[in-house]
């Protein structure tokens, strides 16, 4: 079984304009460089050699990062879709309740972080 040179938990993953595929979702870029976008349930969505990827840049709080897979272009956010309603609900008072939304568990790199650490893994 291969390793994950680069993995992010809590994707919002949405295909097409509006078909969202997961709202906490999972992206991986396995060992053998095989990008695999997950669904909430763990379940695989699409999955293409990285070399065979177009991965746009979106602007930060204006347009999401997108990835041309297998003739489809998913539009990908590196956190929840329950915390990014949170934020564009209510500012600095949503940023705090997103931030509370998160368990344990859950990945704690910013968003951030996660997006910067994709495009270093894509690039290399």
């Amino acid at each position: 079984m291969a390793g994950w040179l680069y993995q992010c938990a809590g994707m919002t993953i949405v295909r097409g304009k509006m078909k969202y595929e997961a709202t906490d979702g999972f992206l991986g870029i396995d060992d053998n460089r095989v990008l695999t976008l997950f669904g909430n349930d763990g379940q695989t969505i699409v999955q293409a050699p990285l070399a065979s990827v177009k991965v746009k840049k979106g602007l930060p709080g204006f347009t999401p990062d997108s990835v041309l897979m297998e003739g489809q272009r998913y539009k990908i956010v590196f956190r929840p879709m329950k915390q990014s309603m949170a934020i564009a609900a209510g500012g600095v008072i949503g940023s705090a309740i997103a931030k509370s939304m998160a368990g344990p568990g859950d990945d704690q790199r910013t968003m951030k972080q996660k997006r910067q650490q994709f495009f270093e893994v894509v690039a290399a």
